[in-house]
């Protein structure tokens, strides 16, 4: 229970978030187009992501990261041609533009509050890291806090029902039973 500390189960319910409104736009809305743009830049974020590994690894010379790289590199090459595939940044459509097309902006304004923990903003340092003061005088003002242990129940309980959600969007709108 341990892992289901405040941060990683904000990551984690960020990540179905994202994968959620990815699959409904892509299932309601997409084009071919925009398929074959998601797979190009998907290719090339990992070719990129493996060279900037190449590079960082001459300084390191570590064992882990070179066994690292050879597994990176066996995977793209089982969806494409390392040597021919290009390192393009494309222009995919935002997570934004997707729930303003699915009409639900409520998932995005959920997605961006996620947000504070994987980019590390106040928000989230302010939450893990500090503490009101307890000097009366100090109104708002934070100190530094012992990490402590947070065991959040309920939210595995929300990842599940998303899932849950995911699943019966498949089933009604896809005909797929899983």
């Amino acid at each position: 229970i341990k892992y289901w500390e405040k941060e990683i189960i904000n990551i984690l319910h960020r990540v179905v978030l994202e994968n959620h409104i990815n699959f409904i736009w892509f299932n309601e809305k997409s084009t071919k187009e925009d398929l074959e743009s998601f797979i190009f830049q998907g290719l090339s974020n990992k070719k990129l992501y493996i060279e900037k590994l190449k590079e960082l690894n001459k300084d390191i010379k570590s064992e882990y990261q070179d066994k690292l790289i050879d597994k990176f590199e066996i995977d793209l090459e089982k969806e494409t041609n390392p040597l021919l595939q290009n390192i393009k940044l494309s222009n995919t459509i935002d997570i934004r533009k997707k729930c303003e097309d699915l009409n639900l902006t409520k998932l995005h304004w959920i997605y961006d509050a996620l947000s504070d923990t994987p980019h590390a903003n106040w928000a989230f340092l302010s939450d893990k890291y500090m503490k009101p003061c307890t000097n009366p005088l100090h109104k708002r003002h934070l100190i530094p806090k012992s990490y402590y242990e947070y065991t959040n129940f309920e939210s595995p309980f929300i990842i599940l029902s998303m899932l849950i959600e995911i699943l019966e969007y498949s089933k009604q709108k896809m005909n797929i039973n899983i």
